[in-house]
Formats: structure tokens, sequence, C-alpha cells
């Protein structure tokens, strides 16, 4: 199921009247009081599209198959590790349980995935998954360990169904509900809004408590990044942001990292720990509430006269990149990301 923002249409479906083949996909989002209906391609329900804030459980789903899927390539060796009974939805299950290490494609420094699956024993269908990711952050400091654990439950693992009543396809939009042609985020438009507008006067907290002006660092562009110690995406966007700091810190381009923890003391440990080679400033209440709603990480580029040129949620390197180069001669050169 997925959460409050995205009520009934969530699979393909069909209006009442219409015949069992559940050719069309209806998607209900309730805060805007707005739905979309599409054809369903022959190869089933493409990638969802529209506001992340509420349909990201829907594409957590869709995404479910394809990234089991894809295990395959983080899997090195696996192993039996034993027989285990395990409660899922008040259910009991009892499995086998296997054991697979390999590592994580791709990335320059050596992250090993560690999965643990538990197999139903009567279907022999996954009913738990747990995901452990560990390994140094960056390759010069292997003493600077990034870790992510997960847990993964699959209380409904039916793989073959004979039927399905008619009902469970059948959605009626409600009489305040208009039809368009697709969803606009609040908080994507709130971003794009945010661009061209001039930085409001703000103070940073730096990590020795002092309150540093924004402004006194007009006459060069900044890159503000906000973050959290608990945001694995930021974490992981570290190696990238460093390659992009040492290329254009000689132009002239100040980063400023802004963490949004609740208590200051993780970050300023966190950036010690791993010699972190720019400044970090911890992003309280007064200082977000400057700025759009936003996902970390989160981008602004604020050009030298003090207007925001690019802000984003999401490390895009290439459309961040490309922004830059806008700044003035300085940028011109910065070269392209490069590719994963």
């Amino acid at each position: 199921k997925t959460n409050e923002y995205a009520k009934e249409g969530r699979i393909p479906l069909s209006p009442k009247g219409d015949s069992p083949l559940r050719t069309n996909l209806w998607i209900y989002y309730s805060p805007f009081q707005q739905y979309t209906q599409k054809p369903v391609p022959a190869s089933g329900p493409s990638p969802i599209k529209g506001p992340v804030s509420g349909l990201q459980a829907l594409n957590g789903a869709q995404r479910t198959l394809r990234g089991i899927s894809a295990l395959q390539k983080l899997v090195g060796t696996a192993t039996y590790a034993g027989d285990d009974t395990i409660d899922v939805n008040g259910s009991s299950f009892a499995c086998w349980v296997i054991k697979t290490e390999g590592e994580l494609p791709g990335g320059s420094s050596r992250i090993t995935t560690v999965f643990r699956f538990w197999i139903d024993q009567q279907t022999h269908v996954i009913r738990k998954m747990t995901e452990r990711r560990e390994g140094p952050l960056r390759p010069d400091q292997p003493d600077a360990n990034y870790v992510m654990q997960r847990t993964t439950l699959f209380p409904m693992a039916d793989l073959v169904l004979t039927s399905l009543p008619n009902q469970i396809f059948t959605f009626e939009p409600p009489a305040t509900a208009s039809l368009v042609d697709k969803f606009e985020d609040q908080k994507d438009a709130g971003l794009r809004e945010f661009v061209g507008q001039q930085v409001p006067d703000m103070n940073l907290e730096s990590a020795d408590g002092k309150d540093i002006p924004l402004k006194s660092f007009q006459g060069k562009p900044v890159l503000l990044d906000f973050w959290a110690t608990g945001c694995a995406p930021c974490v992981e966007s570290l190696p990238s942001l460093e390659k992009l700091y040492r290329e254009t810190t000689g132009p002239g381009l100040a980063l400023l990292s802004i963490d949004q923890d609740e208590e200051p003391g993780k970050a300023i440990e966190f950036w010690a720990k791993r010699h972190v080679p720019w400044p970090n400033f911890h992003g309280n209440a007064d200082i977000l509430s400057h700025f759009p709603q936003h996902g970390i990480p989160y981008f602004d580029l604020i050009d030298a006269s003090g207007h925001v040129v690019f802000s984003a949620d999401g490390l895009d390197e290439t459309a961040l990149r490309a922004a830059i180069t806008t700044l003035g001669p300085a940028f011109a050169s910065l070269p392209k990301a490069s590719r994963p």
C-alpha cells in the first residue's frame, strides 16, 4: 500500500463499466484533487511521473521487482546461513537464510555489500531481505567508513494468481477532482521560482559557534549544499563534490555545506573525521526558512551579485556543472561530469 497522498488508482485500473482488460492506468493525487488517465503500455505500467512527495511509494513499489532482478550484479558469493522462522504481518514463515557478498560496482571506493535473504520454504519466495553496505568513503582515507543498513519485508508474495475480482481494478474519481495531463509538484515549482531571486540576508552558524553573514561572500559565486549525516545520498555525493570543489576553488567559487541535523555536533564530528576541505555550517530553522521546501541533498548556486541561478534537490552533476559554466569566463572551461 502506498502513503496517504496517493489513494486508489495505484495499479492499472479501469473505470466502472469497462472490460476487465485493465488497459488504463489511473493515478489520483489527493492534495491537488487531480488525477491522470493513461493507456497502459503493452510491456506493463511505465515509471510513474508526478509529485515526489506524494508518489514516491508508488515508484518504490514499481522499482522493487527491477531492484531484485538487479541484485545479481552485487552478488559475488552466496552461502547457506541456516533456517529461521520470521513473523510478517502476524503470520509465521519457516525460511532458509541465504547470505551473499559482493562489491558495489562503478565506485572508486571498495564498498562491500552484504545481503541476507529469508526464503519461504513452502513457496520459495523472498519474505525478508537485509542489506548492509560498508567501506571507505574515500580511497585516500580508509578510516573514513561509510555504513548503510536497511531491512525490507515482503508481506505479500503471491506470484501466481489465477483470478482477481474486477472491483479491484475500478476507479471512480471524486466529483471535486479534475483530470490533468500531468501533476505539477508544488515543491519543484517552488525551486523553479527561487531561481532569479536575490538571496536574503542571513547568518550562517559556523562549527565554532560564530555567525557568518552569507552576504560576506558576495562578490564571488557561492554553491550551497544542504545535507544531513543520516542522508545516504548526501554522503555518497561527497566525492563528486570534492572533485568539483578542487576544480572551481581556484576560479573563485565558494562551496559551503549546510547540515540539517537536529544536533549540530553530529555534523561537526563527521566533517572533522573525514577532513572535508570546505566549511560546513549548521542549518537552523531560521536559515532554512529562507529557502523553498526541498529534499536533500539540495543545491543552490548563487552568482557574484547574490542571485540564485540554479536550485535543485538531488545531485544532477551534469546540470550543476552546466550552470556553473554560466558564472563567467573563469568557469567556462569546467569539465563536464564524468560518466558513472
